[in-house]
Protein backbone atom coordinates (compact mmCIF):
# COMPACT_ATOMS: atom_id res chain seq x y z
CA UNK A 1 0.00 0.00 0.00
CA UNK A 2 2.43 2.17 0.79
CA UNK A 3 4.65 1.48 -2.07
CA UNK A 4 1.56 2.27 -4.06
CA UNK A 5 1.26 5.97 -2.32
CA UNK A 6 4.57 6.75 -3.05
CA UNK A 7 4.36 5.89 -6.06
CA UNK A 8 1.54 7.78 -7.16
CA UNK A 9 2.93 10.87 -4.97
CA UNK A 10 5.95 10.38 -7.42
CA UNK A 11 3.45 11.05 -10.35
CA UNK A 12 2.32 14.00 -9.36
CA UNK A 13 5.87 15.83 -8.96
CA UNK A 14 5.73 19.00 -11.29
CA UNK A 15 8.12 17.97 -14.39
CA UNK A 16 8.71 20.01 -17.64
CA UNK A 17 5.92 19.44 -20.08
CA UNK A 18 7.62 17.51 -22.97
CA UNK A 19 5.88 20.17 -25.66
CA UNK A 20 3.77 24.05 -25.09
CA UNK A 21 0.92 23.20 -23.97
CA UNK A 22 -1.96 24.97 -26.94
CA UNK A 23 -3.08 28.26 -25.69
CA UNK A 24 -5.56 31.43 -27.33
CA UNK A 25 -2.40 31.72 -30.12
CA UNK A 26 -2.87 27.97 -31.62
CA UNK A 27 -7.10 28.23 -30.84
CA UNK A 28 -7.43 29.41 -34.58
CA UNK A 29 -4.75 27.15 -36.13
CA UNK A 30 -6.10 23.89 -34.09
CA UNK A 31 -9.57 24.67 -34.42
CA UNK A 32 -8.55 24.59 -38.48
CA UNK A 33 -6.57 21.81 -38.27
CA UNK A 34 -8.91 19.80 -36.45
CA UNK A 35 -11.91 20.89 -38.74
CA UNK A 36 -10.12 20.06 -41.81
CA UNK A 37 -8.64 16.46 -40.55
CA UNK A 38 -12.52 16.11 -39.80
CA UNK A 39 -13.57 17.10 -42.66
CA UNK A 40 -11.66 14.26 -44.83
CA UNK A 41 -12.34 12.29 -42.04
CA UNK A 42 -16.38 12.80 -43.16
CA UNK A 43 -15.74 12.56 -46.73
CA UNK A 44 -13.60 9.42 -46.21
CA UNK A 45 -16.64 7.86 -43.51
CA UNK A 46 -19.19 9.56 -47.18
CA UNK A 47 -17.31 6.92 -48.85
CA UNK A 48 -17.70 4.08 -46.49
CA UNK A 49 -21.96 4.86 -46.61
CA UNK A 50 -21.42 4.65 -50.72
CA UNK A 51 -19.47 1.87 -50.32
CA UNK A 52 -21.70 -0.20 -48.43
CA UNK A 53 -25.13 0.98 -49.92
CA UNK A 54 -23.74 -0.46 -53.01
CA UNK A 55 -22.71 -3.41 -51.91
CA UNK A 56 -25.67 -4.48 -49.79
CA UNK A 57 -29.28 -3.76 -49.58
CA UNK A 58 -31.12 -1.57 -47.35
CA UNK A 59 -32.03 -4.82 -45.00
CA UNK A 60 -28.18 -5.94 -45.27
CA UNK A 61 -27.13 -2.21 -44.10
CA UNK A 62 -29.37 -2.49 -41.34
CA UNK A 63 -27.71 -5.44 -39.62
CA UNK A 64 -24.43 -3.16 -40.17
CA UNK A 65 -26.19 -0.26 -38.09
CA UNK A 66 -27.33 -2.90 -35.65
CA UNK A 67 -23.87 -4.09 -35.39
CA UNK A 68 -22.58 -0.36 -34.93
CA UNK A 69 -24.90 -0.10 -32.05
CA UNK A 70 -23.91 -3.10 -29.47
CA UNK A 71 -20.44 -1.58 -30.11
CA UNK A 72 -21.59 2.16 -28.88
CA UNK A 73 -23.51 0.35 -26.33
CA UNK A 74 -20.22 -1.06 -24.91
CA UNK A 75 -18.40 2.25 -24.93
CA UNK A 76 -21.45 4.22 -23.72
CA UNK A 77 -21.25 1.66 -20.36
CA UNK A 78 -17.86 1.36 -20.18
CA UNK A 79 -15.99 4.80 -20.58
CA UNK A 80 -18.04 7.39 -22.24
CA UNK A 81 -19.56 9.10 -18.73
CA UNK A 82 -15.94 9.23 -18.02
CA UNK A 83 -14.16 10.76 -21.06
CA UNK A 84 -15.40 14.75 -20.40
CA UNK A 85 -13.21 14.11 -17.09
CA UNK A 86 -10.29 12.78 -18.53
CA UNK A 87 -9.66 15.85 -21.21
CA UNK A 88 -10.89 18.42 -18.34
CA UNK A 89 -8.82 16.97 -15.50
CA UNK A 90 -5.96 16.00 -17.51
CA UNK A 91 -5.59 19.32 -18.81
CA UNK A 92 -5.53 20.40 -15.02
CA UNK A 93 -2.97 18.55 -14.38
CA UNK A 94 -0.65 19.40 -17.13
CA UNK A 95 -0.91 22.62 -16.55
CA UNK A 96 -0.03 22.26 -12.67
CA UNK A 97 2.00 19.05 -12.58
CA UNK A 98 3.69 18.70 -16.25
CA UNK A 99 2.06 15.00 -16.85
CA UNK A 100 -1.29 13.31 -17.55
CA UNK A 101 -0.41 10.21 -15.53
CA UNK A 102 -2.53 10.48 -12.32
CA UNK A 103 -5.68 11.70 -14.24
CA UNK A 104 -5.04 8.26 -17.25
CA UNK A 105 -4.59 6.26 -14.25
CA UNK A 106 -7.47 7.07 -12.34
CA UNK A 107 -9.81 6.85 -15.47
CA UNK A 108 -8.20 3.36 -15.95
CA UNK A 109 -9.37 1.93 -12.69
CA UNK A 110 -12.79 2.98 -13.69
CA UNK A 111 -13.13 1.81 -16.99
CA UNK A 112 -11.73 -1.82 -16.67
CA UNK A 113 -13.92 -2.88 -14.35
CA UNK A 114 -16.75 -1.67 -16.93
CA UNK A 115 -15.63 -3.29 -19.63
CA UNK A 116 -16.10 -6.81 -18.57
CA UNK A 117 -19.45 -5.50 -17.05
CA UNK A 118 -20.34 -4.02 -20.78
CA UNK A 119 -19.45 -6.97 -22.57
CA UNK A 120 -21.83 -9.30 -20.28
CA UNK A 121 -24.58 -6.54 -21.07
CA UNK A 122 -24.22 -7.09 -24.43
CA UNK A 123 -24.41 -10.93 -24.39
CA UNK A 124 -27.23 -10.57 -21.83
CA UNK A 125 -29.42 -8.70 -24.65
CA UNK A 126 -28.81 -11.37 -26.88
CA UNK A 127 -29.51 -14.23 -24.50
CA UNK A 128 -32.58 -12.58 -23.63
CA UNK A 129 -33.79 -11.61 -27.06
CA UNK A 130 -33.66 -8.28 -26.52
CA UNK A 131 -31.75 -7.35 -29.57
CA UNK A 132 -33.61 -7.14 -33.18
CA UNK A 133 -33.78 -10.74 -34.91
CA UNK A 134 -31.31 -9.96 -37.79
CA UNK A 135 -28.49 -9.43 -35.04
CA UNK A 136 -26.74 -13.09 -34.68
CA UNK A 137 -23.97 -13.72 -32.35
CA UNK A 138 -21.38 -13.66 -34.89
CA UNK A 139 -22.58 -9.47 -35.49
CA UNK A 140 -22.77 -9.15 -31.34
CA UNK A 141 -19.20 -10.87 -31.31
CA UNK A 142 -18.20 -8.30 -33.70
CA UNK A 143 -20.34 -5.50 -31.72
CA UNK A 144 -18.43 -6.15 -28.80
CA UNK A 145 -14.38 -6.19 -30.26
CA UNK A 146 -16.18 -2.87 -31.67
CA UNK A 147 -16.85 -1.89 -28.37
CA UNK A 148 -13.59 -2.72 -27.46
CA UNK A 149 -11.60 -0.93 -29.97
CA UNK A 150 -14.06 2.51 -29.38
CA UNK A 151 -13.36 2.34 -25.70
CA UNK A 152 -9.21 2.00 -26.46
CA UNK A 153 -9.22 5.06 -29.13
CA UNK A 154 -11.75 7.54 -26.62
CA UNK A 155 -8.83 7.12 -23.95
CA UNK A 156 -5.86 7.28 -26.14
CA UNK A 157 -7.94 10.46 -28.36
CA UNK A 158 -8.94 12.10 -24.99
CA UNK A 159 -5.16 12.00 -23.75
CA UNK A 160 -4.23 13.54 -26.58
CA UNK A 161 -6.48 16.15 -26.84
CA UNK A 162 -5.59 17.24 -23.22
CA UNK A 163 -1.84 17.36 -24.33
CA UNK A 164 -2.47 19.73 -27.04
CA UNK A 165 -1.97 17.29 -29.69
CA UNK A 166 -5.01 18.17 -31.78
CA UNK A 167 -3.29 17.42 -34.70
CA UNK A 168 -2.21 13.75 -33.84
CA UNK A 169 -5.65 12.90 -32.86
CA UNK A 170 -7.15 14.00 -36.23
CA UNK A 171 -4.94 12.97 -38.57
CA UNK A 172 -5.03 9.36 -36.65
CA UNK A 173 -9.16 9.01 -37.07
CA UNK A 174 -8.70 9.97 -40.84
CA UNK A 175 -6.22 6.98 -41.24
CA UNK A 176 -8.91 4.58 -40.02
CA UNK A 177 -11.46 6.08 -41.98
CA UNK A 178 -9.41 5.39 -45.05
CA UNK A 179 -8.28 1.90 -44.16
CA UNK A 180 -12.21 1.35 -44.09
CA UNK A 181 -12.44 2.72 -47.74
CA UNK A 182 -9.81 0.80 -49.09
CA UNK A 183 -11.53 -2.89 -47.37
CA UNK A 184 -14.96 -1.64 -48.37
CA UNK A 185 -13.58 -0.90 -52.05
CA UNK A 186 -11.69 -3.97 -51.79
CA UNK A 187 -14.64 -6.20 -51.29
CA UNK A 188 -16.34 -4.91 -54.11
CA UNK A 189 -13.21 -5.03 -56.40
CA UNK A 190 -13.15 -9.07 -55.94
CA UNK A 191 -17.36 -9.42 -55.85
CA UNK A 192 -17.49 -10.21 -52.39
CA UNK A 193 -20.34 -8.02 -51.77
CA UNK A 194 -23.86 -8.29 -50.39
CA UNK A 195 -22.43 -9.60 -46.85
CA UNK A 196 -22.89 -6.87 -43.80
CA UNK A 197 -20.50 -10.13 -42.40
CA UNK A 198 -17.23 -8.88 -44.23
CA UNK A 199 -18.22 -5.27 -43.96
CA UNK A 200 -18.60 -5.12 -40.07
CA UNK A 201 -15.47 -7.46 -39.70
CA UNK A 202 -13.69 -4.30 -42.25
CA UNK A 203 -15.37 -2.03 -39.82
CA UNK A 204 -13.71 -3.49 -36.56
CA UNK A 205 -10.67 -4.31 -37.75
CA UNK A 206 -9.92 -0.76 -38.80
CA UNK A 207 -10.58 0.73 -35.20
CA UNK A 208 -8.21 -2.30 -33.34
CA UNK A 209 -5.77 -0.55 -35.91
CA UNK A 210 -6.29 2.83 -34.69
CA UNK A 211 -5.94 1.97 -31.22
CA UNK A 212 -2.80 0.30 -31.74
CA UNK A 213 -1.50 3.21 -33.82
CA UNK A 214 -2.85 5.82 -31.05
CA UNK A 215 -1.25 3.87 -28.42
CA UNK A 216 2.51 4.70 -29.82
CA UNK A 217 1.75 8.08 -30.10
CA UNK A 218 0.39 8.79 -26.63
CA UNK A 219 2.87 9.89 -24.09
CA UNK A 220 4.03 6.81 -22.17
CA UNK A 221 3.57 7.47 -18.55
CA UNK A 222 0.33 8.91 -19.07
CA UNK A 223 -0.32 5.30 -20.89
CA UNK A 224 1.49 2.68 -18.70
CA UNK A 225 0.61 3.93 -14.91
CA UNK A 226 2.05 3.48 -11.73
CA UNK A 227 -0.43 3.69 -9.25
CA UNK A 228 -3.74 5.74 -8.22
CA UNK A 229 -4.09 8.72 -6.67
CA UNK A 230 -7.25 8.35 -4.63
CA UNK A 231 -7.94 12.24 -4.54
CA UNK A 232 -7.92 12.34 -8.47
CA UNK A 233 -10.22 9.34 -8.86
CA UNK A 234 -12.60 11.16 -6.21
CA UNK A 235 -12.41 14.44 -8.72
CA UNK A 236 -13.16 12.16 -11.46
CA UNK A 237 -16.25 10.18 -9.96
CA UNK A 238 -18.01 13.42 -8.71
CA UNK A 239 -17.50 15.26 -11.74
CA UNK A 240 -18.59 11.94 -13.88
CA UNK A 241 -21.38 10.78 -11.61
CA UNK A 242 -24.14 12.73 -13.60
CA UNK A 243 -22.84 12.17 -16.64
CA UNK A 244 -24.26 8.72 -16.36
CA UNK A 245 -27.59 10.41 -17.54
CA UNK A 246 -26.00 12.40 -20.14
CA UNK A 247 -24.25 9.24 -21.94
CA UNK A 248 -27.64 7.11 -21.63
CA UNK A 249 -28.55 10.17 -22.65
CA UNK A 250 -26.47 10.44 -25.71
CA UNK A 251 -27.14 6.84 -26.79
CA UNK A 252 -30.60 6.82 -26.73
CA UNK A 253 -30.81 9.93 -29.47
CA UNK A 254 -28.51 7.84 -31.53
CA UNK A 255 -30.06 4.99 -31.33
CA UNK A 256 -33.56 4.92 -30.52
CA UNK A 257 -34.66 6.14 -33.65
CA UNK A 258 -33.77 2.53 -35.32
CA UNK A 259 -35.00 0.77 -32.80
CA UNK A 260 -38.61 2.35 -33.08
CA UNK A 261 -38.31 2.41 -36.78
CA UNK A 262 -37.80 -1.53 -36.42
CA UNK A 263 -41.08 -2.07 -34.06
CA UNK A 264 -43.43 -0.28 -36.23
CA UNK A 265 -41.86 -0.06 -40.30
CA UNK A 266 -39.83 -2.97 -42.14
CA UNK A 267 -35.99 -3.42 -42.49
CA UNK A 268 -35.63 -2.19 -45.84
CA UNK A 269 -36.69 1.64 -43.94
CA UNK A 270 -34.44 0.94 -41.18
CA UNK A 271 -32.48 0.31 -43.71
CA UNK A 272 -32.87 3.68 -45.05
CA UNK A 273 -33.19 5.86 -42.62
CA UNK A 274 -29.34 4.80 -41.16
CA UNK A 275 -28.06 5.39 -44.33
CA UNK A 276 -29.47 8.86 -43.39
CA UNK A 277 -28.46 8.95 -39.61
CA UNK A 278 -24.88 8.22 -40.78
CA UNK A 279 -24.33 10.60 -43.25
CA UNK A 280 -25.94 13.25 -39.82
CA UNK A 281 -22.93 11.54 -37.74
CA UNK A 282 -20.34 11.86 -40.36
CA UNK A 283 -21.85 15.70 -40.73
CA UNK A 284 -21.90 16.19 -36.68
CA UNK A 285 -17.94 15.51 -37.12
CA UNK A 286 -17.37 19.51 -38.04
CA UNK A 287 -18.93 20.87 -35.39
CA UNK A 288 -17.33 18.34 -32.88
CA UNK A 289 -14.21 20.40 -33.41
CA UNK A 290 -15.30 22.87 -30.83
CA UNK A 291 -15.30 20.96 -28.16
CA UNK A 292 -12.65 19.14 -29.17
CA UNK A 293 -10.01 22.37 -29.22
CA UNK A 294 -11.94 24.44 -27.26
CA UNK A 295 -12.19 22.25 -23.98
CA UNK A 296 -8.98 21.93 -23.26
CA UNK A 297 -8.10 25.77 -23.50
CA UNK A 298 -10.80 27.14 -21.45
CA UNK A 299 -9.72 24.93 -18.88
CA UNK A 300 -6.22 26.71 -19.01
CA UNK A 301 -7.70 29.87 -19.67
CA UNK A 302 -9.96 29.44 -16.12
CA UNK A 303 -7.48 28.55 -14.29
CA UNK A 304 -5.15 31.99 -15.13
CA UNK A 305 -7.64 34.45 -15.83
CA UNK A 306 -11.16 33.18 -14.56
CA UNK A 307 -14.42 32.92 -16.98
CA UNK A 308 -14.20 36.20 -18.26
CA UNK A 309 -13.33 34.34 -22.30
CA UNK A 310 -15.90 32.09 -21.44
CA UNK A 311 -18.28 34.41 -21.17
CA UNK A 312 -17.03 36.28 -24.45
CA UNK A 313 -17.16 33.85 -26.20
CA UNK A 314 -21.03 33.20 -25.45
CA UNK A 315 -21.54 36.69 -26.14
CA UNK A 316 -19.41 37.07 -29.27
CA UNK A 317 -18.41 34.42 -30.91
CA UNK A 318 -21.62 31.72 -30.71
CA UNK A 319 -23.71 33.80 -32.18
CA UNK A 320 -21.24 34.11 -34.61
CA UNK A 321 -20.63 30.02 -35.34
CA UNK A 322 -24.49 29.45 -35.37
CA UNK A 323 -25.03 32.23 -37.94
CA UNK A 324 -21.91 30.45 -40.12
CA UNK A 325 -23.65 26.83 -39.68
CA UNK A 326 -27.28 27.87 -40.49
CA UNK A 327 -25.82 29.57 -43.59
CA UNK A 328 -23.83 26.75 -44.35
CA UNK A 329 -26.74 24.24 -43.80
CA UNK A 330 -29.30 26.13 -45.52
CA UNK A 331 -27.21 26.60 -49.24
CA UNK A 332 -26.68 22.11 -48.52
CA UNK A 333 -30.25 21.11 -47.87
CA UNK A 334 -32.17 21.85 -51.24
CA UNK A 335 -28.79 19.75 -52.96
CA UNK A 336 -29.53 16.82 -50.41
CA UNK A 337 -32.22 14.49 -52.52
CA UNK A 338 -30.07 15.39 -55.99
CA UNK A 339 -26.89 14.09 -54.65
CA UNK A 340 -28.37 11.22 -53.18
CA UNK A 341 -29.66 9.82 -56.41
CA UNK A 342 -27.02 10.62 -57.67
CA UNK A 343 -24.25 9.06 -54.94
CA UNK A 344 -26.65 6.45 -54.32
CA UNK A 345 -28.84 5.53 -56.81
CA UNK A 346 -32.47 5.07 -56.85
CA UNK A 347 -32.35 2.26 -54.85
CA UNK A 348 -31.93 4.28 -51.74
CA UNK A 349 -33.80 7.63 -52.78
CA UNK A 350 -35.92 7.22 -50.24
CA UNK A 351 -33.06 8.14 -47.64
CA UNK A 352 -32.90 11.84 -48.42
CA UNK A 353 -36.38 13.02 -47.63
CA UNK A 354 -35.26 11.84 -43.61
CA UNK A 355 -31.56 13.17 -44.28
CA UNK A 356 -32.82 16.51 -45.50
CA UNK A 357 -34.93 17.16 -41.96
CA UNK A 358 -31.70 15.72 -40.20
CA UNK A 359 -29.74 18.82 -41.75
CA UNK A 360 -32.06 20.90 -39.84
CA UNK A 361 -31.09 18.53 -36.47
CA UNK A 362 -27.42 19.17 -37.56
CA UNK A 363 -27.92 22.74 -37.03
CA UNK A 364 -29.04 22.34 -33.39
CA UNK A 365 -26.65 19.71 -32.78
CA UNK A 366 -23.93 22.25 -34.10
CA UNK A 367 -25.49 25.41 -31.51
CA UNK A 368 -25.45 22.68 -28.40
CA UNK A 369 -21.63 21.76 -29.60
CA UNK A 370 -20.13 25.60 -29.38
CA UNK A 371 -21.55 25.88 -25.87
CA UNK A 372 -20.38 22.37 -24.58
CA UNK A 373 -16.79 23.92 -23.58
CA UNK A 374 -17.63 26.23 -21.49
CA UNK A 375 -20.46 24.23 -20.04
CA UNK A 376 -17.03 21.70 -19.05
CA UNK A 377 -14.56 24.20 -18.47
CA UNK A 378 -17.24 25.53 -15.59
CA UNK A 379 -17.72 21.60 -14.50
CA UNK A 380 -21.44 21.89 -15.09
CA UNK A 381 -21.76 18.20 -15.55
CA UNK A 382 -25.32 18.24 -13.60
CA UNK A 383 -26.71 20.32 -15.88
CA UNK A 384 -25.35 18.35 -19.00
CA UNK A 385 -26.92 15.38 -17.67
CA UNK A 386 -30.25 17.00 -16.91
CA UNK A 387 -30.58 18.05 -20.80
CA UNK A 388 -29.01 15.60 -22.30
CA UNK A 389 -32.13 13.32 -20.09
CA UNK A 390 -34.46 15.35 -21.09
CA UNK A 391 -33.69 15.81 -24.77
CA UNK A 392 -33.49 11.77 -25.05
CA UNK A 393 -37.19 11.48 -23.50
CA UNK A 394 -38.38 14.32 -25.93
CA UNK A 395 -36.97 11.55 -28.43
CA UNK A 396 -38.19 8.78 -27.77
CA UNK A 397 -41.82 9.93 -27.23
CA UNK A 398 -41.45 12.31 -30.66
CA UNK A 399 -40.66 8.27 -32.15
CA UNK A 400 -43.52 6.65 -30.97
CA UNK A 401 -45.66 9.65 -31.83
CA UNK A 402 -44.44 10.54 -35.33
CA UNK A 403 -43.87 6.71 -36.21
CA UNK A 404 -46.66 4.63 -34.21
CA UNK A 405 -48.99 7.05 -34.60
CA UNK A 406 -48.85 9.48 -37.31
CA UNK A 407 -47.18 6.60 -39.25
CA UNK A 408 -44.89 8.80 -41.04
CA UNK A 409 -41.87 6.43 -41.70
CA UNK A 410 -38.37 7.55 -41.61
CA UNK A 411 -39.48 10.98 -41.41
CA UNK A 412 -41.43 10.77 -38.18
CA UNK A 413 -37.44 10.02 -36.10
CA UNK A 414 -35.95 12.66 -37.95
CA UNK A 415 -38.55 14.85 -36.99
CA UNK A 416 -38.14 13.64 -33.30
CA UNK A 417 -34.24 13.81 -33.40
CA UNK A 418 -34.94 17.56 -33.98
CA UNK A 419 -36.91 18.53 -31.64
CA UNK A 420 -34.40 16.68 -29.10
CA UNK A 421 -31.69 18.71 -30.34
CA UNK A 422 -33.13 21.84 -30.18
CA UNK A 423 -34.53 21.49 -26.31
CA UNK A 424 -30.83 20.21 -26.01
CA UNK A 425 -28.96 23.25 -27.51
CA UNK A 426 -31.57 25.80 -25.23
CA UNK A 427 -30.95 23.98 -22.23
CA UNK A 428 -27.04 24.03 -22.84
CA UNK A 429 -27.43 27.67 -23.77
CA UNK A 430 -29.13 28.63 -20.68
CA UNK A 431 -27.23 26.53 -18.19
CA UNK A 432 -23.70 27.63 -19.79
CA UNK A 433 -24.56 31.46 -19.53
CA UNK A 434 -25.86 30.96 -15.61
CA UNK A 435 -22.63 29.68 -15.13
CA UNK A 436 -20.60 32.67 -16.34
CA UNK A 437 -23.26 34.96 -15.50
CA UNK A 438 -23.35 36.02 -19.46
CA UNK A 439 -25.55 38.05 -20.72
CA UNK A 440 -26.89 36.18 -23.85
CA UNK A 441 -29.92 33.71 -24.25
CA UNK A 442 -31.59 31.23 -26.97
CA UNK A 443 -31.40 33.71 -30.77
CA UNK A 444 -33.80 31.07 -32.94
CA UNK A 445 -33.36 33.60 -35.69
CA UNK A 446 -29.97 32.94 -36.04
CA UNK A 447 -31.19 29.67 -37.59
CA UNK A 448 -33.59 30.98 -40.26
CA UNK A 449 -31.35 30.84 -42.88
CA UNK A 450 -30.60 26.89 -42.15
CA UNK A 451 -34.47 25.73 -40.98
CA UNK A 452 -35.78 27.73 -44.35
CA UNK A 453 -33.28 25.91 -46.50
CA UNK A 454 -34.66 22.48 -45.33
CA UNK A 455 -38.55 23.59 -45.00
CA UNK A 456 -37.96 24.69 -48.84
CA UNK A 457 -35.70 21.40 -49.92
CA UNK A 458 -38.85 19.51 -48.38
CA UNK A 459 -41.52 21.07 -49.50
CA UNK A 460 -40.77 22.42 -52.83
CA UNK A 461 -40.97 21.21 -56.50
CA UNK A 462 -37.43 20.52 -57.62
CA UNK A 463 -37.62 22.41 -60.58
CA UNK A 464 -37.55 25.84 -57.77
CA UNK A 465 -36.30 24.06 -54.97
CA UNK A 466 -32.51 24.68 -56.38
CA UNK A 467 -33.21 28.77 -56.60
CA UNK A 468 -33.10 28.80 -52.45
CA UNK A 469 -29.45 28.10 -51.73
CA UNK A 470 -27.79 30.34 -54.81
CA UNK A 471 -30.61 33.32 -53.73
CA UNK A 472 -32.46 33.12 -50.88
CA UNK A 473 -30.54 31.48 -48.09
CA UNK A 474 -27.86 33.63 -48.31
CA UNK A 475 -29.59 37.33 -48.81
CA UNK A 476 -31.83 35.71 -45.68
CA UNK A 477 -29.03 35.26 -43.97
CA UNK A 478 -27.31 38.52 -44.73
CA UNK A 479 -30.34 40.48 -43.70
CA UNK A 480 -30.16 38.50 -39.97
CA UNK A 481 -26.62 39.45 -39.53
CA UNK A 482 -27.82 43.11 -40.11
CA UNK A 483 -31.05 42.90 -37.75
CA UNK A 484 -29.87 40.46 -35.00
CA UNK A 485 -26.38 42.31 -34.75
CA UNK A 486 -24.35 39.12 -35.39
CA UNK A 487 -21.24 41.36 -36.08
CA UNK A 488 -22.01 44.17 -34.33
CA UNK A 489 -18.57 44.21 -32.06
CA UNK A 490 -16.02 45.98 -33.90
CA UNK A 491 -12.61 44.00 -34.20
CA UNK A 492 -14.65 40.65 -32.53
CA UNK A 493 -15.14 38.76 -35.48
CA UNK A 494 -14.62 34.89 -34.96
CA UNK A 495 -12.57 35.73 -38.76
CA UNK A 496 -9.77 37.54 -36.61
CA UNK A 497 -9.48 34.31 -34.72
CA UNK A 498 -9.12 31.94 -37.89
CA UNK A 499 -5.64 31.75 -40.30
CA UNK A 500 -6.35 33.18 -43.96
CA UNK A 501 -4.65 35.43 -46.56
CA UNK A 502 -5.22 38.78 -46.25
CA UNK A 503 -6.52 39.02 -49.41
CA UNK A 504 -9.27 36.70 -48.29
CA UNK A 505 -9.83 38.55 -44.63
CA UNK A 506 -9.92 41.98 -45.60
CA UNK A 507 -13.19 41.26 -48.18
CA UNK A 508 -14.88 39.48 -45.58
CA UNK A 509 -14.46 42.18 -42.68
CA UNK A 510 -15.69 44.94 -45.85
CA UNK A 511 -18.54 42.56 -46.22
CA UNK A 512 -19.50 41.35 -42.49
CA UNK A 513 -18.60 45.39 -41.60
CA UNK A 514 -21.78 46.80 -43.44
CA UNK A 515 -24.02 44.57 -41.89
CA UNK A 516 -23.09 45.13 -38.08
CA UNK A 517 -26.25 47.63 -37.95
Amino acid sequence: MSGSRSEAAGAREPRASRRPIGGTETAGRDLLSVSSAQAVAAVLTGLTVVLATHLLTPAGYAVLAYVQLVGLLLLYVTSSWTAAALVRYGREELERHGTLRATSTARLAISGPLLGVGVVVALVLELGGWLPDQVGWQFVGLGIALGIGLTATEHLVGLLQAEGRMRVSALALVGRQAVVVVGFAAVGVVGAGGDPLTLATITVGAGLVLALVLARTAERDALWPRGIDRAVLRRLVLFSTPLIAFTLGQYVLRSVDLVVLGIFTTAAEVGLYAVAYQVLMVLQQLPSAAPAVLSPLFVSMRERRGPEHSRRYLEVFVPQLVWLAALLVGIAAPLVEPLIRLVLGEDYAGAAPPLTILLGALLLFAYASFVVPVLLAEESTKAMAAATALAALVNVAGDVVAVGVLNLGPRGPALATCLALGALAVLYLRAAARAVSAATGFRPLLLLPGLAGVVAAATLPNSFVLLVPLLGVPLLALAIARLDHVFAAPGRSILNHLPMPARLRAPADRLLGAYRG
